[in-house]
């Protein structure tokens, strides 16, 4: 660690600010964020319901003064005032510096500590939304402009919150490949014996929530059209037909990526696209979306489709498994991009940035 700043940072404490729960993609994301920091930090949980806190997990949780949802999206800091309470207690007679994992972490709105907010999503995409979360996305996001310090997954979000009039600093920081997520040495038929996956069938992943965007209608028309030869593994909600895994810690799902055949994930729309990394980082073959965020992410590691074209998603698919070699290859060489070295290294550099900035 550079050792002007971590001298700078001995006068600080990191609050990690989360919202969402186990066995998620951002959860994960707050958790290998406070991996990566060499300094003296702590995951903070803001619980706006309790659905999926009951499984152990870091850091410690506040739930939200405010009993709903509606009144915890609009009144965050008002919400989550214990919280706020807890960081400035906290870290006296120090200063903080307050990482908030998502946009809709919430603002504790405390006027001594440096304040950095990930944006994982375009203000541009909604899901099937009423007019009533049309209009409070858009609050949200308007509430966010002016913040100083932004940091976004992508180029291509960055680009958007540009155009939107996002008017403090924008750093693009990838997401890493979890520590938990590597190609083993394993055989298959060993893997899939241990997960009760059958042994001579192809296996194809869907890892994601069950968000209208992640398009999962056509997961199961794709999986209907390759026929009995291939079954589908889920992680995730459980759909029509296939094995589903839920609330699956990540060695296990690391276990589910090596035992598979290719990962489909046909998103309308990405911040980033996580399994996407993971999967490169197993050696797992790729089929995803060609969309810009992607193509990004991809790096021409994968293999690229129109998300709505059951036909040629299905032919990409049986493409991933013939040519297994060739693309696991690929997505490994990719997956160089997403170490945890380089995410640390740019993160500890930002941190310098911010602390620096305030000189």
């Amino acid at each position: 660690m550079d050792e002007p700043l971590a001298k700078k940072m001995e006068d600080f404490k990191v609050f990690i600010v989360n919202r969402y729960p186990p066995f998620t993609s951002v959860y994960r994301w707050a958790s290998d964020l406070a991996d990566s920091l060499p300094y003296d930090k702590e995951i903070i949980n803001l619980i706006y319901n309790r659905n999926g806190w009951g499984y152990d997990h870091e850091g410690v949780d506040f739930i939200s003064n405010l009993g709903t949802n509606f009144l915890t999206y609009l009144f965050r800091s008002v919400a989550f005032s214990n919280a706020r309470k807890y960081v400035i207690a906290s870290s006296k007679p120090r200063r903080a510096v307050i990482h908030y994992t998502n946009q809709f972490s919430g603002i504790l709105r405390i006027k001594y500590a440096y304040e950095i907010v990930n944006v994982q999503d375009s203000p541009y995409f909604l899901d099937d939304s009423s007019l009533a979360e049309r209009i409070y996305m858009k609050l949200l996001y308007r509430s966010l402009e002016n913040a100083r310090y932004i940091v976004t997954n992508t180029d291509v979000l960055k680009e958007d919150l540009h155009r939107f009039g996002f008017k403090g600093e924008i750093t693009t920081i990838h997401l890493p490949v979890g520590k938990s997520f590597r190609k083993l040495s394993v055989s298959k038929d060993s893997l899939r014996k241990s997960l009760g996956l059958p042994s001579s069938k192809k296996l194809v992943l869907s890892v994601s929530s069950d968000s209208p965007r992640k398009n999962l209608k056509t997961v199961e028309s794709v999986m209907n059209s390759l026929g009995d030869e291939y079954v589908l593994v889920r992680v995730g909600k459980e759909l029509k037909r296939g094995i589903t895994f839920k609330n699956t810690d990540d060695e296990t799902l690391n276990k589910i990526y090596n035992a598979c055949d290719a990962l489909l994930f046909p998103s309308i729309y990405e911040g980033f696209g996580l399994p996407i990394v993971e999967a490169f980082g197993t050696g797992l073959p790729v089929v995803t979306s060609n969309i810009p965020t992607i193509r990004e992410v991809s790096g021409g590691a994968a293999i690229l489709v129109e998300p709505t074209k059951v036909d040629k998603i299905a032919g990409a698919v049986e493409l991933a498994v013939r040519e297994n070699d060739k693309y696991s290859r690929l997505g490994l060489q990719r997956s160089e991009e997403f170490t945890f070295d380089n995410f640390r290294n740019r993160i500890t550099g930002l941190y310098d940035h911010v602390l620096s900035d305030q000189d």
